[in-house]
């Protein structure tokens, strides 16, 4: 079963980034954020 897209109030497709390094996530939210609504995750656990 599929659940269809989630997206911000603004229209924006939201994304999940995961990852154990704190400055990768930072700077992939900084990146992608203005395209995004992005949730940033230090590990799998809490991503869930």
């Amino acid at each position: 079963m599929t659940l269809p897209l989630q997206s911000t109030p603004e229209g924006r497709p939201r994304l999940l980034v995961v990852d154990d390094d704190a400055l990768i996530a930072d700077t992939l939210s900084f990146a992608l954020g203005a395209e995004f609504g992005v949730l940033a995750c230090e590990s799998r656990l809490p991503a869930i």
